[in-house]
């Protein structure tokens, strides 16, 4: 009996299975996503809260796979879509807004 083979999508698969390949060009400006978990992980390291994710299961398949403090262990669907676009990714960790005309994300352990 075989089993299933693995499956991997990344960002440059789909655009060349969808025949979009490279010719895909962004002119947005501005993306705010507005959602549950699934978009926005949560951050706790700027609060003060017992409830912190600074520990190894988390960010192990994002960045350099060190512990981000966000509730995951990499990227979230709003992650993959700023990068698409490439737009740079604005982690709302501090209170002075420098670029939140780009992008923004914020919430507190997925909540």
């Amino acid at each position: 009996m075989s089993g299933v083979p693995p499956f991997n999508v990344t960002q440059k698969s789909l655009l060349k299975f969808l025949k979009l390949g490279d010719t895909v060009k962004f002119n947005v400006p501005a993306l705010y996503v507005f959602g549950d978990s699934t978009v926005d992980s949560g951050n706790n390291n700027f609060l003060i809260s017992l409830a912190k994710a600074n520990y190894t299961q988390y960010g192990v398949d994002f960045g350099d796979g060190k512990p981000t403090g966000r509730y995951t262990n990499g990227r979230t669907e709003a992650d993959f879509i700023v990068t698409t676009m490439v737009l740079e990714l604005q982690l709302f960790v501090n209170t002075r807004f420098h670029n939140m005309h780009k992008w923004l994300q914020k919430s507190s352990a997925k909540a």
